[in-house]
């Protein structure tokens, strides 16, 4: 399904008032394996940003930095990086928030910033970093509505990691301040009308914005939703926040069977040109996670090429 392809690198219209350039990011399908460079040498493609998470376990932190350096110096050579933060808890501290505040991970975030520092003097590229990535949940353990965190420690959390990945002086970080969506998988309902704006950490915190929602239908009866009907709610409502950042995409796909895979791509592509004239990125997901949720939002639907 190369179909996508047509619009990824050069998003430009001729009128001026929708000329910009859409960069398009991605996670491979490393359900099955397959590497960053080798989605691009398999799809016969090119694209402009790299995205993989990073989980900070106490105790791994040696494994976890030699991650980071792998990812940032191998498959980052030569495309954008973006890294995502997460952190588990520890048996002592059952709340990953209270535990950053208390300074518990502050030395595996001190190895970060070297490393960051390092490929910035190596490479001069920039990275986008997302700490606590969809923080507004529960299913992560850090999440503000996991019930062993407290909301008021979500914040000095977020400002405490990405002070000390400053801490070098490396110019090369941009923040990601990653919301997560949930439009699709009824947000007010779960959340009622809390604003994202309770927790935004501050404009000195936040370069860009980003949210995550998939197109998952026939799952816990989920219908077929477009792009535009996953991200307009949200996208909305980080405008009135962020009105001068960039609000991007930060995970998306669609599942096949009940609609058009290819044409969802393709609408979500228009839709971010002509409906959300703040994105200028967009993250896929193209992982098979199998059955159930959220199934196939990879690239090799049969049937779904165009």
């Amino acid at each position: 399904m190369n179909v996508w392809m047509v619009m990824v690198m050069l998003c430009v219209l001729a009128s001026p008032a929708y000329a910009r350039t859409l960069e398009v990011g991605l996670i491979p399908n490393w359900m099955e394996g397959e590497s960053y460079l080798g989605f691009e040498t398999n799809h016969n493609v090119t694209v402009d940003r790299f995205m993989q998470y990073f989980t900070i376990k106490p105790g791994q932190e040696a494994a976890i930095v030699r991650d980071f350096h792998s990812f940032l110096f191998n498959s980052c050579k030569n495309h954008t990086a973006q890294m995502g933060i997460q952190f588990v808890s520890t048996l002592d501290n059952p709340s990953p928030l209270r535990a950053i505040n208390e300074g518990t991970y502050d030395a595996v975030l001190y190895r970060f910033a070297d490393e960051l520092k390092a490929y910035d003097d190596q490479y001069h590229r920039v990275v986008y970093i997302r700490p606590l990535p969809e923080f507004f949940g529960w299913w992560t353990q850090y999440g503000i509505y996991n019930v062993n965190n407290s909301r008021d420690d979500l914040v000095p959390a977020y400002r405490r990691i990405v002070d000390i990945l400053r801490s070098t002086g490396n110019s090369n970080i941009r923040i990601d301040w990653n919301v997560g969506g949930l439009q699709g998988w009824g947000r007010v309902v779960v959340f009622g009308n809390e604003s994202y704006a309770k927790y935004y950490p501050g404009p000195a915190y936040v370069d860009e914005a980003s949210i995550d929602n998939y197109n998952v239908p026939s799952i816990s009866g989920h219908q077929w939703v477009s792009f535009y009907g996953l991200m307009k709610p949200s996208y909305d409502e980080l405008v009135a926040i962020v009105p001068d950042v960039p609000i991007n995409v930060g995970e998306t796909g669609s599942r096949s069977g009940v609609g058009n895979k290819s044409q969802w791509i393709l609408d979500a592509f228009h839709n971010m040109i002509y409906d959300f004239p703040h994105m200028t990125n967009i993250d896929f997901f193209f992982v098979d996670y199998g059955n159930p949720d959220p199934g196939d939002v990879d690239l090799d639907t049969p049937g779904q090429a165009a």
